[in-house]
């Protein structure tokens, strides 16, 4: 059962702010698995936090996050500490767009 997701919009994020963003949410949710379309993989290498990426499958424009989160779900032990961090960024609106679930049982 996943807790309630907490989401951040961050408008008018450069490409400069975005490992920045990155780092504070995985410092502040510990360890963090993040589903991401795979161009926006390297941000999450940049911010130097250690997280586990599952960059979506090609294809899969809309859904893939979703399809992405719903496999790792059910491979994942309901024991783990781990937050799912789902992240895309809009360069053409400058929105860094950011959900963070809990998916530890209660």
């Amino acid at each position: 059962m996943c807790g309630s997701p907490r989401i951040r919009q961050h408008p008018g994020a450069s490409t400069s702010d975005i490992v920045n963003l990155l780092r504070a949410e995985a410092e502040e949710a510990g360890d963090v698995t993040s589903i991401c379309r795979p161009a926006f993989a390297p941000y999450w290498a940049k911010a130097g936090v250690g997280a586990e990426v599952l960059p979506v499958p090609a294809g899969l424009p809309c859904t893939g996050l979703w399809a992405t989160l719903s496999e790792h779900c059910a491979r994942t032990p309901r024991t783990s500490d781990r937050k799912v961090v789902l992240a895309d960024y809009d360069p053409r609106l400058g929105y860094l767009s950011v959900c963070r679930l809990d998916t530890a049982a209660a």
